[in-house]
């Protein structure tokens, strides 16, 4: 995964290779569905992210959207689901241990 940062396209490492979905939010905060290890975020320069353990219903992240009510919409093989952005970046910066989804 390459990002252009206004001058040049730099490399975003992942512990996975298997990306499915990318979204750059208006904050600047990229998100990288993947098949098979949940979902990642680059944030101010720290790399988060959630799976099954933390409350996902799969570890399949396809497509990714964001609502205007601050909910994102994502895509499994067999399902949509919905989670709020707020409760994610609650769980990037330790302040929830799981998050909730609506599938």
């Amino acid at each position: 995964l390459f990002v252009w940062d206004g001058q040049r396209f730099r490399p975003r490492h992942l512990p996975t290779g298997a990306i499915r979905g990318v979204y750059l939010d208006p904050e600047g905060t990229e998100w990288v569905g993947t098949a098979g290890d949940g979902l990642y975020w680059f944030r101010h320069g720290q790399l988060h992210h959630a799976s099954t353990r933390e409350g996902l219903p799969s570890d399949y992240v396809g497509g990714l959207v964001e609502d205007r009510l601050g909910y994102f919409w994502m895509t499994t093989p067999t399902q949509v689901f919905r989670i709020a952005k707020r409760d994610l970046l609650l769980l990037g910066e330790k302040k929830l241990n799981r998050v909730g989804a609506l599938v």
